[in-house]
């Protein structure tokens, strides 16, 4: 009996390491159709902010063959944008200030329905009351947390797990994680 017993926890100890990555991959339920997403940063962001956005969007790159973010600017042409890094105002219903006294940094959001895509655009909205004081370093992890939403991946929920859809881990991760990774090429 008691080999049975470790048996079995030896296995399902075995099977949640093993494969636990891609066991509990938590997505939105869509994802973009093209392999190639085009962000552009609208006018009511500060320009502190040009740096730790294209590090934070530009952090997914590389971890599938099948998804990356590029700046239209460049490209050289006029290309459209699928992806635009916006200053928050009442766009999800509450103003900047209600979500910045409840502790958000901001939202990625991609469209026209995060549960089912093919994903067409998307945005990410900075509150910039919350992003304003943080360092150069950590706007670009709420970035790179965002634009991880807009490419289709949800909040981690998995306990022990470094990741930077983990709300509690972007202030100490300056990229994604193996994770991650994990996540976007099951996604991709």
């Amino acid at each position: 009996m008691k080999k049975k017993f470790l048996f079995v926890l030896n296995f399902a100890l075995f099977f949640s390491i093993g494969f636990g990555t891609l066991t509990y991959a938590e997505y939105f339920g869509g994802k973009w159709h093209q392999r190639v997403v085009y962000y552009g940063v609208s006018y009511n962001v500060s320009s502190t902010y040009t740096t730790p956005i294209d590090n934070g969007l530009k952090a997914w790159n590389g971890l599938s063959n099948y998804i990356s973010y590029k700046n239209f600017k460049d490209i050289g042409i006029s290309q459209p944008v699928d992806v635009w890094v916006r200053s928050y105002t009442n766009e999800l219903g509450l103003t900047a200030a209600e979500w910045a006294a409840r502790g958000f940094y901001g939202f990625g959001v991609p469209s026209p329905d995060d549960t089912t895509g093919p994903y067409d655009w998307g945005n990410i909205y900075l509150i910039r009351a919350n992003t304003d004081p943080l360092s150069s370093t950590n706007k670009k992890r709420v970035i790179m947390h965002e634009a991880g939403h807009v490419l289709g991946l949800a909040h981690t929920t998995k306990a022990f797990t470094s990741s930077v859809m983990d709300e509690g881990d972007i202030w100490g991760l300056d990229s994604p994680t193996t994770y991650d990774k994990n996540n976007i090429i099951g996604l991709y």
